[in-house]
């Protein structure tokens, strides 16, 4: 059942393909060859099956993501970006909309 989801959090800026080395360092080399991770499509459908919600793609940008969510009945994005380059988010949407990622790249294409 959608709701409006206020969701808070912080994205971390990561090299990604560092990321997947690590997340798949006990992998079996033929079990890896055959998740084809070429694109970012590939890689975030990998990421959401296996580690939903840990990382986010914004903006082309891959981001290791700590998140909060709580239920309200309004919408808003309000974030900031510190000198590392990591997003500190607050967003608050209709869940059966839209989703936090989509209010995060859309604040930052305002800005």
């Amino acid at each position: 059942m959608s709701e409006y989801s206020r969701v808070t959090g912080i994205l971390t800026p990561v090299d990604i393909k560092d990321e997947l080395k690590h997340l798949l360092r006990n992998y079996d080399p033929d079990e890896i060859h055959k998740l084809d991770l070429e694109t970012d499509e590939d890689i975030r459908g990998f990421l959401y099956e296996e580690y939903e919600e840990k990382y986010a793609l914004i903006n082309g940008k891959w981001y290791k993501s700590k998140i909060k969510y709580e239920n309200t009945n309004d919408c808003f994005c309000d974030l900031k970006i510190n000198k590392k380059g990591e997003i500190k988010f607050h967003t608050l949407y209709y869940n059966g909309g839209t989703y936090w990622e989509e209010m995060v790249e859309n604040k930052l294409k305002q800005a």
